[in-house]
């Protein structure tokens, strides 16, 4: 599998569109193209873009080897959830929370801030 694969099954996992995957890592759908179909070499400083937006292990992006996401976020999560003795529903609610997009999340925060004034 090529890194362009890799990438359209990133995506693909990731239910993104090439514009909306383009957007979260500050590039156009034009380059998602390019990359995804190897038009492009994938450069160190976009493997390292695209692995610290989504968690990805740069082995599985760069050679394919190992999985494709790293555990990061849960263990950031599990340690939270440890120092703040956080049960499953509110773990769910951060994590949930923190899965949104940028916009989403303000949506939320007006809302909130709504309540409590």
């Amino acid at each position: 599998m090529t890194t362009g694969e890799r990438i359209k099954n990133l995506r693909s996992a990731l239910n993104l569109s090439q514009p909306k995957f383009g957007e979260k890592i500050g590039v156009s759908k034009a380059v998602i193209v390019n990359l995804e179909i190897d038009r492009v070499e994938l450069k160190d400083y976009m493997i390292n873009l695209i692995c610290r937006t989504f968690d990805v292990n740069p082995a599985w992006l760069k050679d394919g080897e190992g999985q494709m996401f790293l555990d990061t976020p849960n263990i950031l999560l599990d340690n939270l959830a440890v120092e703040y003795n956080l049960n499953s529903t509110e773990k769910k609610i951060i994590s949930n929370f923190v899965n949104l997009s940028e916009p989403e999340r303000n949506q939320i925060i007006e809302l909130v801030k709504k309540l409590i004034t």
